[in-house]
């Protein structure tokens, strides 16, 4: 049903201009939902270091009412900080029907590898999905979800050789309060680097709009040496977090913009 509507259409039930469309899409995948307390501050610190003047306010819609609006020269791009597949798929849903060239997906992990450090960043270069992801894949019966490799290669070529970094496989997985420590273990033996709760779905999604996507996660907990968010220990490595958080918002907006600032 739903998937049947036009752009046009949602253009019209949004009350937004015929012309209304959407560059694309650097998603954060958050609990910071509304985002002024920790993303906006930093995508607009990533923009000043880019020279950027920060053209940034909020959607004044209510059904995508946690996006912003950022225009770069004449082009709009949105910022979608949100949680979850089934939220985070609106956004990225009605910005590919609006045009987006790129879907670009930042956020964090439990990390699954042993070793892993706080801070440590991840590419994907797969992702094991879920029900959500199959809704916009319903042919792939491996449920196993790609980013574009074109622009995945060009991620990994953009991180500096002392960064602590990791590519390979990650897992989706809403319900995060009810991971088992049987799951952790499962994931970990099947070789996934890290859990996270919208990787698949963006890579379906996008594939199924033929939009480049792509994503670049920083591990926040080790899942598998027994560290959680509760733990003791991730309170202490906050600063680890934040440096890894300001880094994801830098080589997100050289892959989102790169196209833009060429014109």
């Amino acid at each position: 049903m739903y998937m049947s509507h036009t752009a046009a259409e949602h253009r019209a039930h949004m009350d937004l201009p015929d012309d209304y469309t959407v560059a694309g899409v650097l998603a954060y995948g958050t609990w910071d939902l509304h985002a002024e307390s920790e993303q906006v501050p930093q995508l607009v610190a990533a923009l000043e270091r880019r020279g950027i003047e920060p053209r940034l306010k909020r959607v004044d819609r209510p059904i995508i009412g946690h996006a912003w609006e950022l225009d770069v020269g004449d082009e709009r791009f949105w910022f979608a900080p949100v949680m979850g597949t089934a939220v985070m798929a609106t956004y990225l849903h009605l910005a590919s029907l609006f045009g987006s060239r790129r879907n670009i997906l930042l956020g964090v992990v439990g990390g699954l590898a042993p070793g892993m450090r706080n801070g440590d960043l991840i590419v994907p270069t797969a992702v094991v999905g879920n029900d959500s992801a199959r809704m916009y894949d319903r042919a792939n019966s491996s449920d196993i979800h790609f980013p574009d490799a074109a622009l995945t290669e060009r991620l990994i070529a953009l991180l500096a050789d002392d960064e602590r970094s990791w590519t390979g496989t990650t897992t989706t997985c809403e319900m995060m309060l009810a991971e088992t420590r049987q799951d952790v273990d499962d994931w970990s033996a099947a070789g996934m680097l890290g859990v996270e709760m919208e990787g698949a779905m963006t890579f379906a999604l996008s594939r199924h709009f033929q939009v480049p996507s792509t994503a670049l996660f920083y591990v926040t907990d080790n899942l598998v040496e027994n560290e959680t968010l509760l733990s003791a220990a991730h309170k202490a490595q906050h600063a680890a977090r934040a440096r890894s958080r300001s880094r994801q918002y830098d080589l997100g907006l050289e892959l989102l913009l790169e196209d833009a600032t060429a014109r």
